[in-house]
């Protein structure tokens, strides 16, 4: 049987398209996915280092809730789901509602994994 010349698709393309529009707010400096022990699912706006230590501070923070802390000139947003986790830096005026934002584009992710 003859295979067929399917286009091979990167495993985190449709994350990466749920995570790029975070990107458009202005305090948003990058975004990473991933999973609940740490590995990147995807990630924007970041280097892949940064987005390995990103992840990797998600981790040993050991976070269960939305969590907003100051880290440097900036925030480090954490917000974990069922299936993964998100992790955004931002600038330190990024608003109260940021979280209402996150929440939304995490459902995306986790809705995407579940089907």
């Amino acid at each position: 049987m003859k295979e067929a010349n399917l286009p091979m698709r990167e495993p985190g393309a449709a994350f990466h398209a749920i995570l790029l529009p975070l990107l458009e707010f202005r305090v948003v400096l990058g975004a990473v996915l991933t999973t609940p022990d740490g590995l990147i699912v995807s990630h924007v706006g970041l280097d892949q280092e940064d987005a390995e230590l990103l992840a990797a501070l998600s981790v040993a923070r050991q976070i269960t809730t939305y969590t907003s802390l100051v880290l440097g000139p900036g925030r480090l947003h954490t917000l974990p789901g069922t299936y993964v986790r998100l992790v955004v830096l931002t600038e330190a005026d990024a608003p109260d509602n940021l979280q209402d934002v996150l929440e939304d584009h995490l459902r995306q992710v986790e809705e995407a994994i579940s089907v």
